[in-house]
Protein backbone atom coordinates (compact mmCIF):
# COMPACT_ATOMS: atom_id res chain seq x y z
CA UNK A 1 0.00 0.00 0.00
CA UNK A 2 1.21 3.51 -0.79
CA UNK A 3 -0.02 4.92 2.49
CA UNK A 4 -2.24 4.59 5.51
CA UNK A 5 -5.93 4.83 4.84
CA UNK A 6 -7.23 6.42 8.01
CA UNK A 7 -10.88 5.72 7.21
CA UNK A 8 -10.09 2.02 6.70
CA UNK A 9 -8.12 2.00 9.94
CA UNK A 10 -11.14 3.37 11.83
CA UNK A 11 -13.37 0.75 10.20
CA UNK A 12 -10.94 -2.05 11.12
CA UNK A 13 -10.71 -0.83 14.73
CA UNK A 14 -14.50 -0.86 14.93
CA UNK A 15 -14.64 -4.41 13.59
CA UNK A 16 -11.94 -5.53 16.05
CA UNK A 17 -13.93 -4.01 18.91
CA UNK A 18 -17.05 -5.80 17.73
CA UNK A 19 -18.87 -2.59 16.82
CA UNK A 20 -19.04 -0.35 13.79
CA UNK A 21 -16.78 2.66 13.45
CA UNK A 22 -16.33 5.47 10.97
CA UNK A 23 -14.75 8.90 10.84
CA UNK A 24 -17.08 11.83 11.19
CA UNK A 25 -14.34 14.20 10.02
CA UNK A 26 -10.83 13.96 8.64
CA UNK A 27 -8.49 16.87 8.00
CA UNK A 28 -5.20 16.57 6.14
CA UNK A 29 -2.86 18.97 7.95
CA UNK A 30 0.12 18.51 5.66
CA UNK A 31 1.04 17.23 2.24
CA UNK A 32 4.78 17.61 1.92
CA UNK A 33 6.01 20.33 1.62
CA UNK A 34 2.77 22.24 2.19
CA UNK A 35 1.02 22.74 5.52
CA UNK A 36 -2.63 23.50 6.16
CA UNK A 37 -1.52 26.70 7.91
CA UNK A 38 -0.10 27.88 4.56
CA UNK A 39 -3.42 27.40 2.75
CA UNK A 40 -5.28 30.42 1.41
CA UNK A 41 -9.05 30.66 1.73
CA UNK A 42 -11.26 31.26 -1.28
CA UNK A 43 -12.50 34.45 0.40
CA UNK A 44 -8.93 35.76 0.58
CA UNK A 45 -8.38 35.06 -3.11
CA UNK A 46 -11.65 36.76 -4.05
CA UNK A 47 -10.75 39.79 -1.93
CA UNK A 48 -7.28 40.00 -3.53
CA UNK A 49 -8.79 39.79 -7.01
CA UNK A 50 -11.27 42.57 -6.25
CA UNK A 51 -8.45 45.00 -5.44
CA UNK A 52 -5.99 43.69 -8.02
CA UNK A 53 -7.05 41.39 -10.87
CA UNK A 54 -3.67 39.63 -10.71
CA UNK A 55 -3.55 39.57 -6.89
CA UNK A 56 -4.20 35.83 -6.72
CA UNK A 57 -0.79 35.28 -8.35
CA UNK A 58 0.88 36.35 -5.09
CA UNK A 59 -0.24 33.02 -3.64
CA UNK A 60 1.24 30.76 -6.31
CA UNK A 61 4.19 28.51 -5.52
CA UNK A 62 6.96 27.88 -8.04
CA UNK A 63 6.14 24.86 -10.19
CA UNK A 64 9.25 22.94 -9.11
CA UNK A 65 8.48 23.30 -5.38
CA UNK A 66 6.71 19.93 -5.38
CA UNK A 67 9.79 18.09 -6.66
CA UNK A 68 12.57 19.79 -4.66
CA UNK A 69 13.33 16.39 -3.12
CA UNK A 70 14.65 15.18 -6.49
CA UNK A 71 18.26 15.71 -7.59
CA UNK A 72 18.79 18.82 -9.70
CA UNK A 73 20.27 18.87 -13.19
CA UNK A 74 21.15 21.91 -15.30
CA UNK A 75 21.02 21.07 -19.01
CA UNK A 76 23.06 22.76 -21.71
CA UNK A 77 21.07 24.24 -24.59
CA UNK A 78 21.46 21.20 -26.86
CA UNK A 79 20.28 18.74 -24.17
CA UNK A 80 17.41 21.06 -23.21
CA UNK A 81 16.24 21.10 -26.83
CA UNK A 82 16.35 17.29 -26.98
CA UNK A 83 14.30 17.06 -23.77
CA UNK A 84 11.82 19.63 -25.07
CA UNK A 85 11.22 17.35 -28.06
CA UNK A 86 10.79 14.30 -25.81
CA UNK A 87 14.14 12.74 -26.71
CA UNK A 88 16.45 10.86 -24.37
CA UNK A 89 19.67 12.43 -23.11
CA UNK A 90 22.86 10.91 -21.76
CA UNK A 91 23.95 12.63 -18.55
CA UNK A 92 27.23 11.99 -16.76
CA UNK A 93 26.64 11.17 -13.07
CA UNK A 94 28.87 14.03 -11.92
CA UNK A 95 26.55 16.57 -13.58
CA UNK A 96 23.68 15.59 -11.27
CA UNK A 97 23.52 17.79 -8.16
CA UNK A 98 22.68 15.41 -5.32
CA UNK A 99 23.87 17.95 -2.75
CA UNK A 100 20.79 20.04 -3.55
CA UNK A 101 18.52 17.30 -2.13
CA UNK A 102 17.23 17.06 1.45
CA UNK A 103 18.37 13.42 1.57
CA UNK A 104 20.59 11.37 -0.72
CA UNK A 105 18.86 8.55 -2.57
CA UNK A 106 19.49 6.24 -5.46
CA UNK A 107 17.63 8.57 -7.76
CA UNK A 108 15.60 7.35 -10.71
CA UNK A 109 14.02 10.76 -11.27
CA UNK A 110 15.64 14.17 -11.78
CA UNK A 111 14.34 17.72 -12.00
CA UNK A 112 15.91 19.34 -15.03
CA UNK A 113 16.46 23.05 -15.67
CA UNK A 114 17.56 25.11 -18.65
CA UNK A 115 20.88 26.93 -18.28
CA UNK A 116 18.91 30.14 -17.49
CA UNK A 117 17.36 28.46 -14.42
CA UNK A 118 13.93 27.78 -15.94
CA UNK A 119 12.37 24.52 -14.70
CA UNK A 120 12.05 22.33 -17.79
CA UNK A 121 11.24 18.71 -17.01
CA UNK A 122 11.23 15.68 -14.79
CA UNK A 123 13.54 13.04 -16.23
CA UNK A 124 13.39 9.31 -15.54
CA UNK A 125 16.35 6.95 -15.63
CA UNK A 126 15.95 4.74 -18.71
CA UNK A 127 19.26 2.87 -18.80
CA UNK A 128 21.37 3.02 -15.64
CA UNK A 129 24.56 1.62 -17.19
CA UNK A 130 24.65 4.30 -19.85
CA UNK A 131 23.21 7.15 -17.75
CA UNK A 132 20.37 7.52 -20.26
CA UNK A 133 17.50 9.70 -19.07
CA UNK A 134 14.14 10.15 -20.75
CA UNK A 135 11.62 12.93 -20.22
CA UNK A 136 8.77 11.83 -17.98
CA UNK A 137 7.07 15.25 -17.96
CA UNK A 138 8.11 18.35 -19.90
CA UNK A 139 6.86 21.78 -18.85
CA UNK A 140 6.57 24.34 -21.63
CA UNK A 141 6.30 27.98 -20.64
Amino acid sequence: SAGTYIRALARDLGEAAGTGAYLAELTRTANHPWLLDDAVSLNTLVRETETNSAGWQNYLWPMDEAVKHLPKLILDDAAALRVTHGNIVQIAQEKIDVDDMPSRTDAHLLRAYRSNGEFLAILELAEANDNIWQPKKVFQT
